[in-house]
């Protein structure tokens, strides 16, 4: 076994969660080994971006790369919702981040709801968060370019702990005729961007 290269091993193509891998502490040099989970769990994908899905009273368009856009008009109220599974591995949530598109640089009033559906009860049970209160956001330019806005963890400290298979959903309301809703303009909503630890 010592005189035999990697390359030279059979495959093994279900490997299970309690599998040993070899691998080298590149801090020390040292050969250790780690199993298949523990490697997967600091590896899995921690970021998870999603277009606005069917829930919505804003009008839906598709992009040239066949995602949809929801657009906020102006003087009216309008929400979208987005949802994401949580991977493997997360155990909650880092942050959440709007993405848009920068079309002005007046005041948009905005609020966030967020819910939880565990999918690892059965049967499944949902959590609500609906304490963010509507809040002003200041538009960064009117360039066209993207514009990232933090979702406040108020919106979302609310759901508890979540596991993996659980689903997250947000929903984004825009209040464009309140008087602090200063935007002027239709506002284009590109995605939402779910961070987890």
């Amino acid at each position: 076994m010592a005189d035999t290269k990697f390359s030279d091993l059979t495959a093994y193509t279900l490997p299970i969660a309690t599998d040993i891998i070899p691998i080298v502490d590149v801090t020390t040099g040292n050969p250790k080994k780690i199993t298949v989970v523990d490697l997967l769990k600091k590896v899995s994908f921690t970021q998870t971006i999603c277009s606005p899905n069917c829930i919505t009273n804003g009008v839906i368009q598709e992009n040239n790369e066949g995602e949809n856009v929801v657009t906020f008009e102006d003087n009216q109220t309008k929400y979208c919702s987005f949802r994401c599974v949580v991977p493997f591995g997360a155990t909650s949530i880092s942050s959440i981040k709007l993405i848009s598109s920068r079309i002005s640089t007046g005041n948009l009033y905005l609020q966030f709801f967020s819910c939880k559906s565990q999918t690892s009860s059965i049967p499944g049970s949902t959590v609500t968060d609906q304490t963010d209160p509507y809040t002003t956001y200041t538009g960064t330019g009117s360039d066209g370019g993207v514009e990232v806005f933090t979702v406040p963890s108020g919106a979302y400290n609310g759901l508890g702990s979540i596991a993996e298979g659980d689903m997250i959903g947000v929903r984004l309301t825009r209040q464009g005729a309140h008087a602090n809703d200063t935007y002027g303009a239709n506002w284009r909503i590109l995605g939402m961007q779910f961070n987890f630890a």
